[in-house]
């Protein structure tokens, strides 16, 4: 609650908690060589998946990455990664709907979803990445 009145007070706050701030650049839990293939394959297509949505739209992918994760940190990061791309991203905001998402499990939408939306911008399995050609 601090970091949301003060932005500055909250980030020393947080310093001296040893915490990241809401603001501070996500970096992965673990190298690319000690994840899973299922956490590789969230960070390809987070770097696939323009953020050229509305705020429904980016809510949506957010709970796909949700459920295609568990909700896991590595699901976190790469929603994160993919908030990134627009000029309207909020870490703290990113966050906090996140943790909204733990209250009401998507169900309906996941993996699938990422996967029709990379491809969409044509990515490939194992190959290119982004807008096709």
């Amino acid at each position: 609650m601090l970091w949301e009145c003060d932005h500055e007070l909250g980030r020393r706050a947080d310093e001296w908690l040893k915490q990241p701030s809401p603001d501070a650049p996500r970096c992965h839990p673990e190298p690319r060589t000690a994840r899973s293939p299922i956490e590789v394959e969230l960070d390809e297509l987070a770097t696939a998946i323009p953020n050229d949505f509305d705020w429904s739209g980016w809510n949506n992918v957010g709970l796909a990455f949700y459920a295609a994760s568990q909700g896991s940190e590595a699901g976190f990061v790469a929603f994160d990664d993919f908030s990134a791309k627009s000029s309207k991203y909020d870490p703290h905001e990113t966050q906090v709907r996140w943790e909204n998402y733990r209250r009401s499990p998507p169900s309906r939408i996941g993996k699938g979803t990422l996967l029709h939306l990379a491809r969409q911008a044509g990515w490939r399995p194992g190959g290119s990445h982004g807008r096709a050609a």
